[in-house]
């Protein structure tokens, strides 16, 4: 989760930045360490911001197992999106209950009140219809899907991690395309958290996804313009030739191509990611989210981790998914975690 935080916050100053503008402003090699944005250096965007949002929707969602024995997770995380919705001024639905829209700690972080270029397509979604609708009535596959969805694959094992990548993501992205690329990435990232190579685990999750796809007629998982990518990102001799990173599958395919080329080195990685043209606070997002989870923590550059902005909030969120819940003696939440992460 800081490997994401911090690629996201060394791209998000050269975020809708052509390359040569890039180039022009911080030197021939691009940028290769924290700037300002928005008032400060090493401030994160909203893809972090959802990150954090979906992990304590993940947390909330083990309480509830934990307490009840039965839990729809996506629902769940669908309340902590409402959450972030209201830190970024949108409305939540008429319908929603206050106990879902006010709750727990995160969203009493003010730092996280701040609108840094939130998704349009995230905000639309989660402000149309019902507050508990979990499919988004549109067609759009933007990268918001892949962004915010690494959390998944810390918390379940790959094939349930892909189920639930999906699913979170048609919360706010109705194209097949963007669906199956979130579940592409929270299934890589589990397959990472399990000691896999990022070689090994793209590979394995191509060949589920056409595994899946011969055995299913449901076309609203169409996986197909997923898979192409992949496999392109694993033959791509230049990040141009996946696109620019504003949808799904492109953003996705950029952050495999750059873990791939440079999977034993998260700086070298995260700065490819992020000096392209177009969405960079994505690519280094998605990039240093895999990159992290291949080097661990001290992997990280020391210098980015000590001056992200934000990074006592995203280590408690960090630390509280490696924990899960706290029980007490007789093995019942305590009364101090489901203040947390109340399990509704």
């Amino acid at each position: 989760m800081l490997g994401g935080a911090v690629g996201d916050a060394l791209g998000a100053p050269v975020e809708f930045l052509k390359l040569r503008d890039i180039k022009r402003r911080y030197g021939e090699t691009g940028i290769s360490g924290f700037v300002e944005f928005d008032g400060h250096t090493g401030r994160i965007t909203d893809d972090t911001q959802m990150s954090l949002f979906t992990a304590a929707g993940l947390l909330r969602t083990n309480v509830r197992q934990h307490d009840r024995g039965i839990c729809h997770g996506p629902s769940i995380v669908k309340g902590a999106y409402l959450r972030w919705l209201r830190t970024q001024g949108g409305k939540v639905p008429k319908d929603t209950p206050d106990f879902i829209s006010n709750s727990g700690w995160l969203i009493n972080e003010k730092e996280l009140w701040k609108k840094r270029a939130p998704g349009m397509t995230c905000i639309s979604a989660l402000q149309a219809g019902r507050w508990d609708d979990l499919i988004a009535h549109n067609d759009s596959k933007g990268c918001g899907t892949v962004m915010r969805i690494a959390p998944v694959g810390l918390f379940f094992e790959p094939e349930l991690a892909y189920t639930m990548g999906c699913e979170i993501s048609a919360i706010t992205h109705g194209h097949p395309t963007g669906i199956t690329a979130g579940g592409a990435m929270a299934m890589i990232v589990s397959m990472l958290r399990r000691g896999k190579s990022i070689e090994r685990a793209v590979d394995e999750v191509i060949e589920f996804l056409e595994s899946a796809k011969n055995k299913s007629s449901d076309r609203s998982w169409d996986a197909t313009e997923t898979i192409a990518i992949l496999k392109h990102a694993q033959c791509a001799e230049t990040i141009s030739e996946l696109g620019e990173g504003w949808l799904a599958e492109e953003a996705l395919a950029i952050a495999i191509f750059c873990a791939l080329k440079h999977p034993d080195d998260f700086r070298s990685g995260v700065i490819e990611a992020v000096n392209i043209d177009g969405d960079s606070d994505s690519t280094g997002a998605i990039a240093g989210s895999l990159l992290g989870a291949v080097n661990g923590m001290t992997g990280i550059p020391k210098e980015w981790i000590e001056n992200l902005r934000e990074r006592q909030i995203i280590k408690s969120i960090a630390w509280d998914s490696f924990i899960r819940i706290e029980t007490d003696e007789d093995g019942y939440t305590t009364q101090q975690w489901w203040d947390k992460y109340p399990g509704y």
